[in-house]
């Protein structure tokens, strides 16, 4: 994606943010994401990683998983309505979403509830591995976000 794409989108999020924050009483909602096909200019390469995902049934080791780079995915924190659901967690910041493959691993069924109904899944090994970011010192910030350098303040991380 482009800068000035780039520098358009969040500047159209950080319009919609403020929209929000003022029909919600000064609360921002971002309670999903929107995810977004990226062009990052990260040298391509891999990093093999441990992880231990957090299932009903408890943590599930995943060892010798190798993510592939760059990031596939920038996935911005979105709100679809103006309150959030009991449960849901709000999200401030974006992250990045890598190819990623692991060993074959056995997981349990798990049932989900979103608003489009309950979910009786059993996931697979996992295809994704999507990681918190932080805005750049002069970008655009949103409320609660985390700049890479600490500060959010009028929209700019400083």
């Amino acid at each position: 994606m482009k800068a000035t794409r780039l520098v358009f989108v969040l500047s159209a999020w950080a319009w919609l943010n403020s929209v929000a924050s003022v029909a919600n009483g000064g609360i921002i909602v971002a309670n999903h994401f929107a995810c977004h096909k990226i062009k990052d200019d990260l040298a391509k390469g891999t990093a093999t990683k441990g992880m231990t995902e957090d299932t009903p049934s408890g943590g599930v080791s995943q060892a010798g998983c190798v993510v592939k780079l760059p990031a596939k995915l920038a996935c911005i924190p979105t709100f679809k309505d103006l309150s959030t659901p009991i449960g849901v967690t709000v999200q401030s910041n974006p992250v990045l979403c890598y190819s990623v493959t692991c060993p074959k691993q056995a997981f349990g069924p798990w049932t989900l509830v979103d608003q489009f109904g309950t979910h009786n899944v059993t996931p697979k090994v996992p295809k994704m591995l999507c990681a918190p970011a932080c805005e750049a010192a002069g970008d655009v910030c949103f409320d609660n976000a985390t700049c890479c350098s600490g500060t959010c303040t009028l929209g700019s991380c400083t």
